[in-house]
């Protein structure tokens, strides 16, 4: 398609833009975002497709929209995807067999589902059998169905539905990254995480979470009711002010924000107070991209992730990617620009990051759409060749009647045959469903043993390491521990030591080679506390405490005894420095042990 206006209906905002895609330049237009009226979609559904139309129009005409074809770009949960690999076939016997053999692949009944794909490479196998890859979906008729009343009710020709999970694909082939690569599209109320290996998506998984976790936890720790937060505002100032940390919080660090808070309760202190709440609650978002990554390890021991690029509203949260580099030890960038496509109009809520997959789903859409719809189509034709054809079907109908009956006794014997050789076949039918389950079984045991699997659990051995290795005047004042790495405050008084540490850890057989470090010198002052000892007013010693109590204990003399306390300072150079590291993986650790 070559100009069209995509329109993107989220949960909290709805984003809308004019695409024109042409093949070496593609221009993006009226772009603008505004908040989703409430009530009116669920989950990429379309409640009320009335109501809804009116809010699009309105904005449509406050950018002076002239276009007449509109596309919509969905993303929901109730869109059930799969990577199936199939032996390759020519195009247009690819979707027969994936309706075949739907119910192996997807837990739905498929006849309330358009079924459709994406084909996603073709290559030949280590058997030398040529396979294909795709990308197959099955989308609720019911969700396509509020699309398509939406269009009708804005009196605009609905041109394609696309599918988030596509659009990111196109966002990939974009930039081309070299070996294993990790998207995550974080939006308002979901994320989608895909892996790519040489530009082919090799996976693809939704995570039910995304920025509203920043804005759930800044109402949170506002206090503030329903009726009087602001979402949209909210977000915006998520994105204006610095409000992620680099690192998870512990319950300690908590704790002790809110105690320096509750103490002072000035302007920097609840500042970092609620830095660290905000940060918190990416926690559990974090573990679920960690889980993703593990699971596609397990699947692939040998592969190693080489890059995360972020999109989505919800990566342009200040400070969230580097939390997300740090946490997933892995380079991170996010995207705000692609080639050839020119982008103009920015804000807050309304970036290139943000507006991403409209921009990219106007390329080479999926469609949800286009077998469902032509099937309701309502054609209108004359009365004049159903006559001809009557007459001229009742000049021939004798004949016909004689050879059915010929073509009818054929046809049975043929069915009477292929009924037996079908009969025949049935116990391979079921060996290769319990093949099938088998294979379930063990993936899901893989999974789980991954699941309760991470650096971590090397924890003690690492520590064991540092104790035998480590110059014994090292002093390690706090740490930091994370699913993947560390941060370590430790103090010294000689250079050659802390030089010797960072060297230690270098070589460490768990930890990456890219240790980070930051050394400051300071002066550390000393103080003794000594007695001078006097016998009949005459100084006879200066000593320490403990010395003193032995010498009383050894006296023998006559005299009068008397002390006074003499303190006593000495300066001497310090050193203390901050290390970080990130763990190796558990392939590399296994390896090195």
């Amino acid at each position: 398609m070559s100009k069209v206006l995509n329109i993107e209906i989220g949960r909290i905002l709805t984003r809308m833009c004019e695409v024109d895609y042409k093949k070496n330049h593609n221009h993006v237009e009226n772009n603008c975002v505004f908040e989703t009226p409430p009530g009116l979609v669920n989950d990429g559904q379309i409640d009320q497709p009335g109501d809804m139309a009116d809010t699009l129009l309105h904005y449509v005409s406050e950018q002076q929209i002239k276009l007449k074809r509109v596309m919509f770009t969905i993303s929901s949960t109730r869109i059930v995807t799969r990577e199936v690999v199939l032996p390759y076939v020519s195009k247009d016997k690819i979707i027969n067999m994936l309706q075949a053999n739907a119910a192996d692949y997807l837990p739905v009944k498929v006849q309330d589902y358009h079924l459709t794909y994406k084909l996603l490479d073709v290559f030949t196998d280590e058997s030398k059998v040529k396979r294909m890859k795709l990308l197959f979906l099955a989308v609720p008729l019911g969700l396509l169905e509020g699309y398509y009343d939406l269009a009708k009710f804005m009196n605009m020709s609905l041109e394609c539905i696309e599918y988030t999970g596509n659009s990111i694909i196109e966002m990939i082939n974009q930039i081309k990254p070299e070996g294993v690569a990790l998207s995550i599209h974080m939006g308002e109320a979901g994320s989608v995480v895909t892996v790519f290996k040489d530009g082919v998506m090799d996976l693809q998984r939704h995570v039910s979470a995304g920025a509203m976790l920043a804005v759930d936890a800044m109402q949170e720790f506002e206090d503030v009711s329903d009726d009087d937060f602001n979402r949209m505002e909210t977000l915006q100032k998520l994105i204006r002010d610095d409000v992620v940390n680099t690192v998870l919080p512990s319950e300690d660090d908590i704790a002790e924000a809110n105690e320096k808070y509750n103490q002072v309760r000035d302007d920097f202190t609840r500042r970092a107070f609620q830095k660290v709440y905000i940060t918190r609650a990416f926690a559990h978002y974090l573990g679920q991209l960690l889980r993703i990554i593990d699971y596609y390890r397990s699947k692939n021991p040998d592969v190693v992730l080489d890059s995360v690029y972020l999109s989505g509203i919800g990566t342009e949260i200040k400070g969230i990617d580097g939390l997300i580099e740090f946490e997933l030890g892995i380079k991170t960038r996010k995207i705000n620009s692609l080639p050839k496509v020119e982008f103009t109009r920015y804000s807050e809520l309304n970036s290139f990051a943000a507006m991403v997959l409209l921009i990219c789903g106007a390329m080479r859409p999926t469609n949800l759409m286009s077998d469902y719809f032509q099937k309701k189509k309502v054609r209108r034709t004359s009365m004049a060749l159903p006559i001809s054809v009557a007459i001229i079907g009742a000049v021939t109908a004798a004949g016909l009647i004689i050879y059915g009956n010929f073509r009818e006794r054929a046809a049975q014997n043929r069915f009477d045959e292929l009924t037996i050789e079908a009969d025949s076949l049935k116990p391979i039918e079921v060996v290769i469903q319990k093949e099938a389950d088998y294979k379930d079984v063990r993936d899901a045991m893989v999974m789980l043993k991954e699941y309760t699997q991470n650096p971590n659990q090397y924890f003690v051995d690492f520590m064991e390491e540092l104790e035998h290795n480590m110059p014994s005047d090292i002093r390690i004042q706090d740490m930091t521990i994370s699913a993947n790495g560390f941060t370590m405050n430790m103090t010294t008084s000689d250079w050659t030591s802390a030089a010797e540490v960072l060297a230690q850890l270098r070589q460490s057989k768990y930890l990456q080679s890219g240790v980070t470090y930051n050394i400051k010198e300071e002066d550390d002052t000393l103080q003794k506390r000594r007695f001078e000892v006097y016998e009949d007013d005459e100084l006879i010693a200066t000593m320490a405490e403990s010395e003193f109590e032995e010498w009383v204990k050894e006296y023998k003399g006559s005299g009068t005894i008397s002390t006074r306390e003499v303190q006593e300072e000495t300066k001497k150079k310090i050193y203390t420095f901050n290390v970080s590291g990130m763990y190796k993986t558990m392939q590399e650790i296994e390896n090195a042990k």
